[in-house]
Order: C-alpha cells, then sequence, then structure tokens
C-alpha cells in the first residue's frame, strides 16, 4: 500500500491531474453551500461523482472503482473547507494491488 498526500489550493473549486501507478486521473473538488464533494475522472470517464466529503472517513466506502485507490480528508473538522486546503484541511490517496 501507498499512501500521499495531494496538494491543494485553498479556493472552492479545482480540477488537476494526478498520475497513480500508469493510470492518469483527474480530480474535482467542489464547494457547494458549506459542502466539498469530489469527483474523479479516468481517461473521460468518472469513476465516482459528486461525493460529499467527511473527515476521517474514505470518500467512497469499498472499492468499487476498479484501480485500487481511495482518498482519505484529514481535518480536526466535521467536513473539510476549502479555506482550509494545504493547511488544516488534508486530502490523502491510497493505493494498492
Amino acid at each position: 500500500m501507498a499512501i500521499g498526500f495531494i496538494q491543494l489550493k485553498a479556493i472552492p473549486n479545482q480540477t488537476f491531474p494526478i498520475l497513480i501507478g500508469d493510470s492518469s486521473l483527474d480530480i474535482q473538488i467542489k464547494t457547494m453551500r458549506d459542502r466539498t464533494f469530489m469527483s474523479v475522472i479516468s481517461n473521460d470517464v468518472p469513476i465516482f461523482s459528486n461525493v460529499q466529503c467527511f473527515s476521517s472517513q474514505f470518500v467512497l466506502p469499498y472499492d468499487e472503482n476498479g484501480i485500487n485507490l481511495n482518498f482519505i480528508w484529514v481535518s480536526n473538522y466535521d467536513t473539510p473547507y476549502y479555506t482550509r486546503f494545504g493547511s488544516e484541511d488534508q486530502l490523502m490517496c491510497a493505493t494498492w494491488g
């Protein structure tokens, strides 16, 4: 298993690419009504879309994405919020397989 942190900007809506093994993924993070939502796209195909994010919980409840990865938000608050991205709220990625 490999674990790493993804660098985020303290802005409400952002999309950026990451490389996980041989897979290139686009990560979308959106803030709507004080809540953070996350989507992951691989080769223009959504792996998951607009999942609400909570601290200390995997974004996906189980391995449904088929590429052996998941994300977890690390924060002292119940939910991550963009004004704390990169400081108090961190996004961690875990891969396995």
